[in-house]
């Protein structure tokens, strides 16, 4: 956060103004043919030749105030920051309320690191769009101006709404409150002038929390369910808490609230589901809410990450049928995930499904054709089939892409062993066997 910079054209601000004879008054032939040969040289980057037949321009009539704007830009390419600087202001001297010099001037000063100037200008921007509030949080958040930084999030939130950036915003700057005091009064306030506004709440409890007040924000959430008994966002506070105080039955269905939300977004599901798992994990008696809400989750949400984490849960109780079984169904949604399909393969392989594992690595080779893990299990699965030719063209292949990796490589050597084995050829086997035993012991 330190040198984030929102580029203007981020935000989908206008493009900047074009010039035309018109913006140049009555001037002579000489001066428009210089003025738009300064800008074919800009076009092409030569912003040195621009400024010089600008400054032409200016000597012939230094009044046209489109030359100092002009010159400006060619400066602020250049990263000669102060005479950029110069020539916006005195761009600005007539048209103080320039949208296209205002957003030239403040890109100036946020290079300078001048965040208190930034702010003035960016302050006069809000006026031509809201949006530029965004980019007055992160003003003031460099400003070190952290109240100020939250007040106007907050403003943000309540015209755009929430979403992940400006949760990770309100982070930071929580973070860096060295007395929360001023923003807990002020939100206190905003909850007492509007008791049914969810959102002064949500940002006081997130507060609490940041700044380990658990109790208290425990009382805020309460307060919103009761104001707000439909609240879907207030579960999202109150189940930690059903959580710490044992209150089992309370948590459960807070979570089951959450995760089945409508509003709530993924990343705080997956926290709730996450904590839901290792809750689980304690009390094995939920098992089964949990399977029930990971299947209403699965038919809202991009459902490869639940199903994987689920499968991770029954995989370390030793599951390994349950867990096989949402490993395969998030592999649907989770296909560029090569951790997945490794362990997917795996436990084909371990639970003797040897013809799905030989469909699934075919397909996962087609995708990752350079990763040897995969040729690996590709074999294994041949060799329980009794496919050992085709085994062995496996390996071979896979060989190829192995890099300085011994442990590996023996793996490599045994399965062609035993491929060979299989194959009655003895004095190949032994050859692929001794290779392996070599590489062992150097690992």
């Amino acid at each position: 956060m330190g040198s984030i910079y929102i580029p203007v054209a981020a935000q989908e601000i206008e493009p900047q103004q074009e010039v035309n004879v018109d913006d140049l008054g009555n001037v002579s032939d000489e001066f428009q043919e210089l003025f738009f040969e300064a800008l074919t040289k800009k076009g092409i980057e030569n912003y040195e030749k621009a400024i010089d037949a600008l400054e032409k321009c200016i000597a012939i009539d230094p009044k046209v105030e489109v030359l100092y704007f002009e010159l400006g830009k060619n400066y602020l390419a250049l990263k000669q920051y102060e005479l950029a600087k110069v020539n916006f202001e005195k761009a600005l001297e007539d048209n103080p309320n320039n949208r296209f010099i205002l957003e030239q001037l403040f890109e100036v000063h946020f290079a300078l690191h001048d965040y208190k100037a930034s702010i003035e200008v960016v302050s006069q921007l809000v006026g031509f769009d809201t949006m530029y509030r965004e980019q007055l949080v992160n003003l003031y958040f460099l400003d070190q101006r952290y109240d100020d930084a939250l007040q106007t999030l907050d403003e943000v939130v309540a015209e755009y709404g929430e979403d992940q950036y400006r949760r990770t915003l309100r982070k930071r700057i929580t973070l860096k409150l060295d007395n929360p005091t001023t923003q807990i009064a002020r939100l206190e306030n905003k909850i007492k002038a509007a008791p049914k506004n969810e959102q002064p709440y949500v940002n006081l409890i997130y507060l609490y929390s940041q700044t380990n007040q658990n109790r208290k924000a425990f009382e805020v959430a309460k307060a919103l369910l009761a104001q707000i008994p439909t609240s879907e966002v207030a579960h999202l506070a109150l189940y930690k808490f059903y959580l710490d105080d044992n209150q089992t039955d309370l948590a459960v269905a807070s979570m089951k609230i959450a995760l089945q939300s409508s509003t709530m977004d993924s990343d705080s599901k997956y926290k709730v589901l996450n904590d839901f798992i290792i809750f689980v994990g304690r009390n094995p008696q939920f098992e089964k809410q949990l399977i029930e809400v990971t299947e209403a989750f699965s038919k809202t949400d991009s459902s490869g990450k639940i199903f994987n984490d689920i499968g991770n849960f029954y995989y370390e109780k030793g599951e390994r049928e349950l867990a096989l079984n949402y490993y395969e169904r998030g592999l649907k949604d989770a296909v560029n995930d090569i951790g997945l399909i490794q362990r997917t393969l795996e436990l084909q392989i371990e639970l003797k499904r040897f013809e799905k594992a030989k469909f699934g690595s075919e397909l996962a080779l087609e995708l990752y054709p350079t990763q040897p893990i995969i040729y690996l299990l590709n074999a294994q699965a041949l060799i329980a089939l009794k496919a050992y030719d085709e085994a062995i063209e496996t390996l071979e292949t896979g060989l190829d892409y192995i890099l300085d990796n011994v442990v590996i490589e023996s793996q490599f050597y045994t399965m062609m062993s035993k491929a060979y084995q299989a194959l009655g050829d003895a004095s190949k086997a032994k050859e692929f066997e001794q290779k392996a035993t070599q590489l062992q012991n150097k690992s």
